[in-house]
C-alpha cells in the first residue's frame, strides 16, 4: 500500500472518530437531560440536536468567540 492510501485512510478514520465523538457527546447529554426532565428518549431528537451542533461548529468555530 502506498503512502497516499495510508494517509487517506488516516484522514477518514480521524473524521469518523471526530464525528462519532460529537454524536456520542450529544447523545449522552440528551440522555441525561431526558432522565432529569422525565420524558421519553427519541433518536430523531438526538439526530436533530447533532445536526444543530454540527452546523454551529461549522459556522461558529471556537476562535470566533476569543477576545
Amino acid at each position: 500500500m502506498s503512502n497516499t492510501f495510508g494517509t487517506i485512510f488516516r484522514v477518514i478514520g480521524l473524521f469518523i472518530l471526530l464525528v462519532g465523538g460529537w454524536f456520542l457527546a450529544v447523545a449522552v447529554l440528551y440522555t441525561l437531560a431526558i432522565l432529569i426532565v422525565g420524558r421519553t428518549f427519541e433518536w430523531s431528537h438526538v439526530g436533530v440536536l447533532f445536526g444543530a451542533v454540527i452546523l454551529v461548529r461549522m459556522f461558529y468555530p471556537r476562535n470566533v468567540f476569543a477576545w
